[in-house]
């Protein structure tokens, strides 16, 4: 017998199932829409006629108050492509990036991944605006670390970077500002770099103190999973999530390598070229995220180009989050290029929570409200 225990997301499974070494994952609507006490058989049956694996097991970790051995998850063999969308198995009962994601899911609400430049145009206005971005709705926010040389990115992040390295902003210090936000809020957070920076930091100092600091995830936009062997073992091993990017170019081969190496969020890229803001999404964007959902079970956030409501209710029902980036970064710039002022970094925050709200706005309602668990 199964039964649900405190969590839509969660099971409890008789002792004779044998516990398992393979991975583990959240259960899907479907599995989760079973009343308490399904028997096993009548559930397999179902998730068997309805995608292809051959087995799952639960590991038994208490008792329930009424004596039933609980375990967290189910998991399964063969095929992970079970659900719209999911959590890493490493960190799922424990990563804010996963919990956010599976109460959006719960709510049926598309999420907002906000990104902005750490020290454009100083740490402790960046610190004001992530606490203005969390307050208005952002579900997880993005902290770019300054580089020298930004290759992925379009011009207005360029220009933040380089306002930011004048400032004297290092990921050191980044890190350091990280620790800060968490003294005021619980908000995901995801360090995103450049790999030199890391590399120049060390892979084991850098992943222990994000850690520490209180990061969820990183996400560096120029390292491969072909190299990532090492940065994946250490950074894992301090808990955080591995976010790795992908893109219209990705064939089927590199969507499954870059999916197995990915944690938290897949990060997939709607358009080739460099960030910024767009008028219009790709005409192929919707065939790109139901090629992608064949290789992954973590839930999709789509960025490069996001930057209106229009963008986000599109989106809604296809993607699991929106990644706005540029459109913020342009409003900080806006707002202090010329002028750094206590006021100027108020009118800054203020435009930064005029957007995420209109976009949260988009992603509670209209095409982004989500009823039902997309094919």
């Amino acid at each position: 017998m199964c039964a649900v225990v405190s969590s839509p997301l969660s099971y409890c499974c008789p002792a004779l199932i044998t516990p398992s070494a393979t991975p583990q994952f959240p259960l899907s609507p479907l599995v989760a829409a079973h009343p308490k006490n399904t028997p096993v058989s009548p559930l397999l049956a179902t998730l068997t006629k309805t995608k292809d694996f051959k087995s799952f097991n639960c590991r038994t970790h208490e008792k329930s108050p009424e004596g039933t051995p609980r375990c967290n998850t189910l998991s399964f063999r063969e095929n992970a492509n079970l659900f719209h969308s999911g959590m890493n198995p490493t960190t799922a009962t424990t990563s804010r990036i996963s919990r956010r994601f599976a109460e959006l899911r719960e709510a049926g609400e598309m999420g907002i991944v906000a990104y902005i430049t750490a020290g454009d145009p100083s740490l402790e206005a960046t610190e004001k605006f992530v606490l203005a971005l969390a307050a208005a709705g952002a579900d997880v926010i993005e902290l770019g670390v300054p580089f020298s040389d930004p290759l992925a990115d379009g011009p207005t992040i360029q220009r933040a970077s380089e306002r930011a390295l004048k400032a004297g902003t290092t990921l050191h210090a980044v890190l350091g500002l990280v620790r800060d936000i968490r003294n005021s809020s619980q908000v995901p957070l995801v360090v995103f770099s450049y790999y030199n920076p890391i590399l120049q930091m060390g892979l084991e100092k850098f992943a222990a103190a994000a850690s520490s600091a209180g990061a969820d995830g990183v996400l560096v936009t120029d390292l491969t999973p072909e190299e990532a062997d090492d940065y994946l073992r250490i950074v894992r091993s301090h808990q955080l999530d591995t976010i790795f990017l992908a893109a219209p170019t990705s064939d089927d081969e590199r969507l499954q390598k870059i999916s197995a190496v990915s944690s938290g969020f897949l990060y997939l890229i709607s358009r080739t070229g460099v960030t910024g803001a767009k008028d219009a999404l790709p005409d192929d964007l919707p065939s790109l995220l139901r090629r992608t959902r064949q290789f992954t079970i973590l839930p999709v956030a789509v960025g490069f180009g996001i930057s209106l409501p229009g963008h986000v209710s599109v989106l809604g029902g296809l993607a699991d989050a929106a990644v706005v980036g540029s459109a913020l970064v342009a409003e900080i710039e806006s707002a202090t290029s010329k002028d750094s002022s206590r006021g100027a970094i108020e009118a800054a925050s203020a435009a930064l929570s005029a957007r995420i709200h209109i976009l949260k706005e988009a992603a509670r309602t209209g095409l982004s409200r989500r009823t039902e668990v997309a094919p």
